[in-house]
């Protein structure tokens, strides 16, 4: 089967050599939509080990790079498990270059369908991929000081927001929208000292994990703050209460535990805060009768107690609360 494949891949080779666009033409058809060659390499990217690396190891890197680099980013990627070659090239900076330019040329606006399609698994790439991208094809988005990815699902169980230095390239993105992206993992510190200028960020629905990092006190100017329907863990951080600027928290349906601090006075143009459906316990801090803006509260299925602060009860501005669900002495909704 091997030499099947062997002998395809060879004669695409000679016919790069004599037409770049003659390979691009066979490659869309014998890799996209031949039937047989998909399932040999199927195969042998199932097989044993030992099937595995034989004679596709042995493959000139050379034919390997003319042929993948006319394939669709995320078509190509599904080749790294041929062969440990084959991922050591695949993921190279400089097939990442290669790649995403014929794909995504600066110069030509009929790109923008490949565009869109490489946003949506930006966060299943190798991380290569992901700095290359966003490095030549996202400066414009950040001229317009937003990311706007919402619903940017992709067919990868896992993806992760990106550890390091990546998000340092948008300096100045005060929107950023990822939510139903199907990311997961933890979120960097990083995520958000690099971006001090963010007023919007919405991570919603996603499976997020781990804890609301304290950096998030970087984004001094953050306005919407939309972390809802994830898996996040732990206290919410001190330093949430320092961003005087905030008008809406939604942090529901996670597993946060502890209290709510005294500190939440702090958040003085808070309307809007929502922490339902969580583990949150003790009473609720006498000081949120402080927030004079706030139009909605919702505090329901936690683990409150006590009693309802009465000048909670009476804010001038009050919309809806609710407090059901919990342990309070004489629960009710406004």
């Amino acid at each position: 089967m091997e030499p099947m494949i062997i002998s395809h891949l060879q004669l695409l080779l000679a016919e790069a050599q004599a037409s770049p666009r003659l390979l691009r033409h066979n490659v869309t058809s014998l890799i996209s939509k031949c039937d047989s060659l998909r399932r040999m390499l199927s195969t042998i990217a199932t097989g044993p080990q030992s099937q595995q690396n034989c004679a596709l190891s042995e493959v000139p890197l050379e034919i390997v790079e003319y042929i993948f680099a006319w394939l669709h980013p995320a078509e190509a990627l599904k080749f790294r498990r041929l062969a440990k070659a084959f991922n050591n090239l695949l993921v190279s900076q400089e097939f990442a270059t290669l790649l995403l330019s014929r794909f995504l040329p600066n110069d030509n606006l009929s790109s923008k369908r490949h565009h869109d399609e490489c946003a949506k698994i930006f966060f299943a790439w190798p991380s290569t991929y992901q700095k290359r991208f966003a490095n030549s094809h996202l400066s414009a988005s950040c001229s317009r000081k937003s990311l706007l990815w919402s619903h940017k699902a992709t067919p990868f169980d896992t993806n992760h927001i990106p550890q390091g230095s990546l998000f340092a390239l948008f300096p100045n993105l005060v929107e950023l929208d990822l939510s139903y992206c199907a990311l997961s993992g933890t979120i960097p510190d990083t995520f958000f000292t690099n971006m001090r200028q963010l007023q919007s960020l919405k991570l919603h629905e996603n499976r997020l994990t781990g804890e609301i990092s304290a950096a998030i006190a970087a984004c001094t100017q953050l306005r919407v703050l939309n972390l809802h329907s994830n898996h996040f863990s732990g206290k919410i951080p001190e330093s949430l209460y320092t961003l005087s600027e905030l008008q809406y928290c939604n942090l529901g349906h996670n597993r946060l535990q502890g209290v709510l601090s005294q500190s939440i006075s702090c958040l003085q143009k808070l309307n809007a805060l929502y922490v339902n459906d969580n583990h949150l316990e003790g009473e609720i801090p006498k000081s949120m009768a402080e927030l004079q803006g706030l139009e909605y509260l919702v505090l329901s299925c936690n683990r409150f107690a006590g009693r309802v602060p009465t000048e909670l009860l009476s804010l001038r501005r009050a919309v809806y609360f609710n407090f059901e669900g919990n342990g309070f002495d004489g629960e009710s909704n406004v």
